[in-house]
């Protein structure tokens, strides 16, 4: 999957369009209408702050509501329903920091099917499929059969991404309606989408890894590096955009009791 910031070319006239928000949040969008050789057909979205890792907790509060509203406009744009079965997949190796935002975020997200209704209406599932390298089987494989086994009307996809705009880097909420190739920065695995599991799909990812060769013509191979500070980067993005996915499907409830809920006593 090609997000926004990893285009080498003017995306202007796919409808791009910015809208700086309070808070220095800006929102990126962009629709693409027609099937072509730069970006699949689907919406795109970015949510970034550039001072996030400095910005007090009302920054961080206004940037998880941003990310919720951006989340159920994919909900509403898929036709999702409030009980739908959705199964939330956290992809990348979590024994590599830069890589495990996806094994974090679901860590942190409360898996609401077998909850009692009367509390919350969502049934959420939660699923951390590791890499093809640990595990011995394609992540493709994995996702496909526990979404096929639980009937899950979405899948939300959540990876780290890997950047060729350095500004994106560590601080934009990417988001697409399209699917992702888990380990597709290094050519691994299958695709995950509608198209090739027939169920709905959103991912959502941060950059955290810039790939040298990119950045450098004195650099001939693939050659991926991460901010120094990344431990900290990575736990910052899980908590914000765990906290966004529990406000859309767990609406009722508090950060609070959602803590109790996953780590009872």
């Amino acid at each position: 999957m090609k997000m926004i910031d990893e285009a080498d070319f003017d995306y202007g006239k796919y409808g791009f369009k910015e809208k700086i928000k309070s808070g220095g949040i800006v929102v990126s969008c962009m629709d693409v209408e027609n099937e072509n050789c730069d970006f699949k057909k689907g919406s795109y979205k970015i949510v970034s702050c550039k001072n996030l890792f400095i910005a007090p907790k009302n920054i961080q509060r206004m940037l998880e509501q941003e990310i919720s509203k951006q989340i159920k406009s994919f909900l509403t744009k898929l036709n999702i329903l409030e009980n739908d079965t959705i199964l939330i997949c956290g992809l990348g190796n979590g024994e590599i920091v830069a890589d495990s935002l996806g094994e974090k975020t679901c860590k942190k997200i409360l898996p609401t099917k077998l909850l009692n209704k009367k509390i919350v209406k969502s049934n959420v599932c939660t699923i951390c499929p590791n890499v093809q390298a640990i595990t011995g089987m394609p992540t493709f494989d994995i996702v496909c059969g526990v979404a096929k086994q639980i009937n899950a009307n979405l899948i939300v996809l959540i990876d780290s991404f890997l950047t060729n705009n350095i500004k994106r880097l560590g601080h934009s909420f990417q988001m697409s309606d399209t699917g992702i190739i888990p380990g597709g920065a290094l050519n691994f695995n299958k695709e995950i989408s509608f198209e090739t599991t027939n169920v709905k799909c959103i991912t959502i990812g941060v950059p955290f890894m810039l790939n040298l060769r990119e950045l450098s013509n004195s650099v001939n191979k693939d050659i991926v590096v991460a901010p120094k500070d990344i431990k900290f980067m990575v736990e910052r993005c899980s908590t914000i955009l765990a906290n966004s996915l529990n406000k859309v499907f767990s609406p009722d409830l508090k950060k609070t009791e959602i803590m109790e809920l996953l780590n009872p006593i």
